[in-house]
């Protein structure tokens, strides 16, 4: 069935532009035809289009007329008006009237919103407006429409190419290209390879005019790029090649002329010639041929040239410049004058056409009086030159303005300043030798001796600038500054003091006065300037806030200060990215995530290619654990940049965390390269010492990672020497003969053992403090070990320096660091040296590689001697494992797991754990019921735990999705800890052993998922690794029993996890490397006295883990000796331990009264 009318089946258009036409024809007539259309069902013209033509002739609009040839007349009529609205639109666009022309052309869409002409003028206008965003949707609308439209991609290309979005403009010209093979577009695409790539520009232009040789403009382009690296040759030919492919195109014959310009002129002139006569308009081009004309001394010729040139464009300075030039050649003083004139009253505020007009009054015709109006105007526009100042100075000379010249004097000095001390002090004497009571020139030659070291001299200098001028502030503040480094930190503030006095807003002289009392410990006069601050006009100075702040997070680490002086920054001008983000890190470090997740999100509204708020933006989400989000943000920083060393070591590290190993290697080995750089260029490396564990470096680059995070800490405590020689430590033992002993953690709530050695200290011999790096957690350890102790200091709220004076003022002999470079670690404290005798231990598994830790405590399996140049402590040896448990007191009622049939128990229905077959489910799991064992289950393993009520609870292997008869391998460490080669052996074990299964927790499900797609793709049943969700201590300790062999990570060995697995009797397989970290779980079983599943090498680690799992006799009597033992051993005996860090303490405590700081 034929439709009445096809062009306009799209058009949306209300059907009363229909009825309009009609009634403009005969409104008589057709006055009612908008109700019968309306009666009729047809609302828009395409209704009316869409009809058949026997539809369309049962239309009732009257009588005796040919209804289908009148509709069909107002729909072609509507058409005609369409076209001239849409032409009119263009023509507004033509004439710059762009705001009229887009309203246009929204009306018109209006009429049909499929309309491409309507639609590419659209997206022309928002361009145009700098409405790149809305021009793009307007460009993906017509690419829906028609999806080989090359208008559209092309305007969409350079959309992206003003949004500097160059991947996604170079494809849109592209696709422009090719879809219209028009050469514009190539000239576009290439241009956007380029900027891309600068450093691969040449290998661009060479590629795309491989591919389109035609494409001149390109050509020409290339041979200037040529051209500005001084390949003449190579630029002349592809010049040539343009020349002859277009003769008429004059710009290369001007180019031409530029590159036989230097060695032979004659060639030059030819070309220069040639270029004039294609085009007379090319006013470059007569220049460079009156330029030729000159250096041919052809002076008629050049005069005739330039002023041709000046009649065609009489803003060109050169032209006037060189034909003034040619005049004063001449001796014609008065043409030279008049043709400076003559372009200054179109031009008026050109320097280089003042300056020289200024000379010629002053040199040539000795007329002061002219000359200095000139000059002068120079001077207003800024005008900075050695010949322009002495000019100048002459010309007040000239006229008796000895203050004035004395002053250009100083303005010469202050130009030579950045470029030459001596020049720059000459200038100042000068100044001095014409006005000797030039105030400021006194300053400013004082500065340039405090410049030179010669601080007696500026002294002397400052001193005259201020009997001159005793209002003067900046002499002030200068002179405070000498005095500062002087020493005389009083006379120091009483000249800050003055400069706020003479100059309230002085925001500089507020912040060294803070700084300054800084030093001298003067805290209230601190707070009272912040205040006095807030209370000026520097409370509507931006700069000013932003110093403060500064000050405030950097030196004085006074967050809440901080703060408030970026958000009075923010509401001077809360446009600045780089303010949010300096109060995102002030929020971080105050705990205030979410906040500062605010800031860095403005900060990417208003900078959208900030890689710093991006790179923030993914180190929140990583330290939450949504690695998936983290990596989104990193990637789009190496997008902006690729070689920023932050944004990748922080993606790799999410990659670890979520057991992403795909080029595990060869990103490896890209970090290790970007860490060894940077620390050989001395630069902080972009991944801390703790994760650096994690990555399979040296024992020699992880010592050179912590010493480079060491000296960061001594220069952010902002160390000066009068304050560490201020603290006074004791020489002789407490009155009670005790040796005063600082633990310093912050985490105190979980750190292993800290809730049983304390207290185990013989009192009479060791005097305990805590001091809590971090604010009550309300666990039951906090608690008790601050409700037990007799010295408590949470210090988590105090600066670094009052942290440290606090410890100082407490008289602690050995200041032991728990933390290390753990999270919540605050290094600078100990950088500050309160006190005597520092040693890391525990916390950290590996050397500080700091100056300020005297001695690491360790064991002879972690540390041993021949590897002691790892360490930049003393190492203080223990006769047992560093890393013992408080297992014995804190989980003494631990039974052995039951391994026969248990009759008449109370039963459950429910299982708690799901199984994971074809991927990870984010199903809300209930919590394990463990008061009942399953409905008649005959459970042949199990755990027992009785709770202080009488009643039992039991775990076992159904509740955790366990087979009750397969040989459980087990890690219960954090994923990141495992690496692809560890996991390689993990899954060779499992292939050895068939009825065995891989038991882990799940701290990630991106990670759980990694890890089942490895271990499919091994060719292992997926449903051979099982994962748990992390469960309260008591509980996990019982349920730990269902497993059967501990298989440990190599790089970085579970430490306290493995504790957990020895006091549960269960065996651990490990393979000690060269790392601290790497051998602790060596040290632990040495210590518990089962060395036979310490392996030598891979192949040896695989063959104990498969030879305990084949054979049930020999892992049974293994675990048997293992429960024996610890309880035996000294692994999991506190008291011992306790005694041998007394023993320790004692020694390193002799060695420093008499100076000897040997190992222990």
């Amino acid at each position: 069935m034929a439709l009445f009318c096809v062009k306009h089946s799209n058009t949306t258009a209300s059907i009363s532009v229909i009825s309009d036409v009609l009634c403009q024809k005969n409104s008589s007539k057709f006055g009612d035809a908008y109700a019968t259309f309306k009666r009729l069902g047809i609302f828009q013209v395409k209704d009316l289009a869409n009809l058949s033509l026997t539809q369309v002739s049962q239309i009732p609009l009257g009588t005796d007329i040919d209804i289908i040839a009148v509709l069909y007349d107002a729909l072609e009529l509507y058409d005609k008006q369409c076209k001239m609205q849409l032409k009119n639109a263009h023509e507004e666009y033509e004439n710059n009237n762009i705001v009229n022309s887009q309203i246009m052309g929204l009306e018109l869409l209006k009429h049909n919103d499929k309309d491409i002409n309507t639609l590419i003028l659209l997206t022309a206008t928002y361009f145009r407006n700098e409405e790149y965003d809305e021009s793009i949707k307007y460009c993906c609308t017509i690419l829906k429409i028609e999806p080989n439209c090359s208008d559209a991609y092309r305007n969409l290309g350079s959309n992206y190419f003003k949004k500097c979005d160059l991947i996604k403009a170079i494809e849109a010209y592209y696709y422009a290209a090719e879809s219209s093979y028009d050469n514009d577009c190539w000239y576009l695409f290439a241009k956007a390879i380029i900027l891309n790539h600068p450093e691969t520009a040449e290998f661009a232009y060479q590629s795309v005019l491989h591919y389109k040789p035609d494409l001149y403009l390109l050509r020409y382009e290339y041979a200037n790029y040529l051209f500005s690296l001084n390949r003449m040759k190579e630029a002349e030919n592809q010049f040539e090649m343009v020349a002859n492919d277009k003769p008429e195109f004059s710009p290369i014959f001007n180019n031409l002329g530029c590159i036989h310009f230097k060695n032979n002129k004659e060639n030059a002139l030819h070309h220069y010639n040639k270029a004039v006569d294609l085009d007379p308009k090319l006013t470059v081009a007569w220049v460079n041929l009156g330029i030729t004309y000159i250096k041919l001394k052809k002076y008629d010729d050049a005069i005739e040239v330039f002023q041709k040139a000046s009649q065609l464009d009489p803003n060109n300075s050169t032209s006037s410049q060189y034909l003034a030039r040619i005049y004063l050649k001449q001796e014609n003083i008065v043409s030279a004058i008049d043709t400076y004139k003559k372009y200054l009253l179109i031009q008026p505020n050109n320097v280089e056409v003042n300056y020289e007009l200024g000379v010629v009054y002053l040199n040539s015709l000795k007329n002061s009086i002219e000359a200095i109006k000139y000059l002068e105007k120079c001077m207003e526009l800024n005008l900075k030159t050695k010949d322009f100042f002495i000019n100048l100075a002459k010309t007040y000379i000239a006229l008796e303005k000895k203050q004035c010249a004395s002053m250009v004097y100083v303005s010469l000095g202050d130009y030579y300043i950045q470029q030459n001390d001596e020049k720059a002090k000459r200038a100042y004497t000068a100044a001095l030798l014409i006005d000797p009571d030039n105030a400021e020139g006194h300053w400013k030659l004082g500065i340039q001796y405090f410049r030179l070291g010669l601080l007696d001299m500026a002294a002397k200098r400052y001193r005259k600038s201020i009997e001159l001028r005793p209002n003067f502030p900046d002499v002030y503040y200068d002179s405070a500054i000498l005095f500062e480094i002087k020493k005389l930190d009083e006379k120091a503030i009483n000249y800050y003091k003055m400069v706020l006095q003479l100059q309230p807003d002085h925001y500089n002289a507020y912040c060294n006065l803070i700084l300054l009392n800084q030093k001298l410990g003067r805290t209230d006069d601190i707070f009272k300037l912040n205040n006095k601050f807030l209370l000026s006009k520097n409370v509507y100075n931006l700069e000013g806030h932003i110093k403060m702040a500064n000050i405030f997070y950097y030196n004085k680490r006074n967050l809440d200060i901080a703060l408030l002086h970026c958000e009075k920054a923010l509401s001077i001008d809360s446009t600045s990215p780089n303010v949010h983000i300096f109060k995102g890190n002030v929020l971080l470090e105050l705990k205030k995530t979410g906040e500062a997740m605010t800031c860095f999100e403005t900060a990417i509204k208003l900078d959208p290619h900030s890689i710093i708020a991006h790179t923030n933006i993914g180190s929140i989400y990583k330290n939450k654990g949504n690695f998936m989000e983290a990596i989104n943000s990193y990637e789009i920083v190496l997008k902006l940049r690729p070689d920023f060393p932050d944004a990748y070591c922080n993606l790799i590290q999410c990659y670890q965390y979520i057991c992403n190993w795909q080029d595990y290697d060869f990103y490896v080995g890209k970090l290790k390269d970007i860490i060894l750089k940077q620390i050989n260029d001395g630069q902080l490396p972009s991944i801390d010492p703790y994760h650096s564990l994690m990555y399979p470096f040296s024992s020699e680059v992880l010592r050179r990672i912590a010493s480079t995070n060491a000296e960061k800490c001594i220069e952010k405590s902002n160390i000066e020497i009068d304050l560490i020689q201020s603290y006074k430590y004791p020489i002789s033992l407490t009155p009670d003969g005790c040796i005063r002993v600082g633990y310093v953690s912050s985490d105190f709530g979980n750190l292993q053992l800290m809730q049983s050695i304390p207290n185990l200290h013989n009192k009479s011999k060791i005097e305990v403090f805590f001091y809590a790096l971090s604010s009550n957690d309300d666990s039951k350890s906090w608690f008790k070990i601050s409700s037990e102790s007799d010295h408590f200091r949470d210090i988590s709220k105090l600066n670094v320096v009052d942290a440290a004076d606090q410890i100082n003022s407490d008289g602690i002999h050995i200041l032991i660091n728990m933390n290390g470079y753990t999270e919540g670690a605050r290094n600078e404290i100990f950088a500050l040296r309160p006190a005597a005798i520092q040693v890391l231990w525990l916390g950290y598994p590996g050397t500080s590689g700091a100056t300020f830790i005297d001695y690491l405590i360790t064991d002879k399996i972690c540390s041993p001697p021949e590897f002691n140049h790892y360490y930049t402590e003393k190492l203080a040896y223990m006769n047992q494992s560093v890393f013992v448990g408080d297992h014995k007191q804190l989980y003494g009622d631990l039974s052995p797991r039951t391994n026969n049939n248990y009759q008449n128990i109370p039963t459950r229905e429910l299982k708690t754990t799901i199984i994971i077959n074809n991927g990870v489910h984010s199903i809300k799991k209930p919590k394990p019921n463990h008061s009942i064992l399953p409905k008649n289950f005959p459970t042949s393993m199990y755990s027992i735990r009785k709770r202080a009520d009488g009643q039992e609870k039991f775990y076992t292997r159904s509740q955790y999705n366990l087979p009750e008869n397969a040989i459980v391998y087990c890690n219960f460490g954090k994923l990141y800890k495992i690496d692809p080669h560890t996991f390689k052996m993990w899954i060779t074990i499992l292939k050895n052993v068939p009825n065995s299964v891989l038991w882990l927790l799940k701290f990630s499900e991106a990670g759980v998922e990694n890890l089942l797609s490895i271990i499919s793709s091994s060719n292992v049943d997926r449903s051979r690794i099982i994962f748990s969700d992390i469960e309260l201590k008591d509980d996990h300790m019982r349920r730990i029993q269902l497993a059967d062999i501990f298989l440990d990570t190599c790089i970085c060995n579970g430490h306290t996890t493995c504790l957990d697995a020895l006091w549960a009797g269960i065996p651990i397989v490990t393979l000690p490397g060269e790392t601290f970290a790497s051998r602790v779980s060596a040290s632990q079983l040495t210590t518990l006295g089962c060395i036979e599943t310490i392996a030598l090498n891979k192949e040896q680690y695989i063959d104990i883990a498969v030879k305990f799992g084949k054979d049930k006799h020999l892992l049974e009597n293994i675990r048997s000796k293992i429960w024996t033992l610890r309880t035996e051993s000294k692994l999991f005996d506190c008291k011992s331990y306790a005694e041998e860090l007394e023993i320790i303490y004692e020694d390193i405590w002799n060695k420093f009264l008499f100076g000897n700081h040997l190992d222990i």
